[in-house]
């Protein structure tokens, strides 16, 4: 059984009604996102990037250096397509009050094996979490497993702007029948 599965049933079993969703296109909405935490990235680290880079792992460098290429143009274009993405979302949630959805599209990646994605393509591994953060509206990540090596798969839990309240509910009836918050992690 999946985690969403897992947590579909739980959900259910508290009285959720499932509803299928049409979610917006997330191609361009998430180069937006990237070419905004890129350069905010870099931004935040001016003052000892380039000039201390050597103090610096090779995945976090990539991502400074990626950032520092972003140029004013793809800034304007970005924060233009997150109002409009955020409207399109926020009319996801005209006839839901939840949305479910997993956090990663694979395990929990190691350390390393996310150094190495971020001199990469970072938009694959974030598609599920990153979008929610572009648009400002809250999301509740519960974990609802584990896999093979012991690390913790997550769901998320997503909401219309200001329904924290709602989400910290969600959350707090899953774990009133589960027991994953429980447990730990049993990484070597």
């Amino acid at each position: 059984m999946t985690v969403l599965n897992g947590a579909t049933d739980a959900l259910v079993a508290l009285g959720a009604r499932l509803v299928p969703v049409e979610f917006p296109p997330i191609t361009d909405p998430m180069t937006a996102f990237l070419h905004l935490v890129l350069a905010e990235a870099a931004i935040a680290h001016a003052a000892t990037y380039p000039g201390r880079a050597t103090e610096y792992g090779s995945g976090l460098s990539g991502v400074l250096e990626a950032g520092r290429k972003i140029n004013a143009a793809e800034l304007g274009k970005a924060h233009i397509l997150r109002d409009r993405f955020s409207g399109q979302v926020a009319g996801v949630f005209r006839d839901i009050d939840v949305l479910l959805i997993p956090v990663m599209v694979a395990p929990t990646p190691s350390v390393a094996e996310w150094d190495e994605m971020a001199k990469g393509d970072l938009a694959p591994a974030l598609r599920y979490s990153a979008l929610f953060n572009f648009t400002g509206i809250p999301a509740l990540t519960m974990n609802g497993g584990f896999d093979k090596r012991g690390a913790p798969i997550g769901f998320q839990l997503v909401g219309k702007h200001l329904s924290e309240d709602l989400l910290l509910w969600a959350g707090h009836s899953f774990q009133s029948i589960t027991d994953w918050h429980t447990r730990h992690p049993a990484l070597d």
